[in-house]
């Protein structure tokens, strides 16, 4: 029993981290939606403001990348297993998913 407790504390924990993945991106959700503008709003120039400089965009562009690729990764892991007893063993979709333990 303490073997599924632990599958299930494992997928609840999974499910929670892509959720949490999915609604970063939501514009009202976001923690960097409060730095943004309301597109409603007039903007009134208060004189030349720097833009993100070319190290900030580098940073931001390679922790994207770490995040897609990480999801990516956690995907292929979850997945491959049963696609491969789908294919391979040519079960059935709850055959191959109950012979899995994560």
């Amino acid at each position: 029993m303490a073997r599924v407790a632990r599958h299930a504390s494992g997928r609840a924990l999974l499910v929670a981290a892509a959720l949490l993945c999915v609604l970063y991106g939501l514009p009202g959700l976001s923690p960097l939606s409060a730095v943004r503008s309301v597109p409603s709003v007039a903007m009134v120039d208060a004189g030349e403001e720097e833009g993100p400089s070319f190290v900030t965009k580098v940073v931001g562009a390679a922790a994207q990348g770490m995040t897609a690729a990480t999801i990516a990764a956690v995907l292929s892991a979850v997945t491959e297993p049963i696609v491969n007893r789908l294919l391979v063993k040519r079960m059935t979709f709850s055959q191959a998913y109950n012979e899995i333990t994560f």
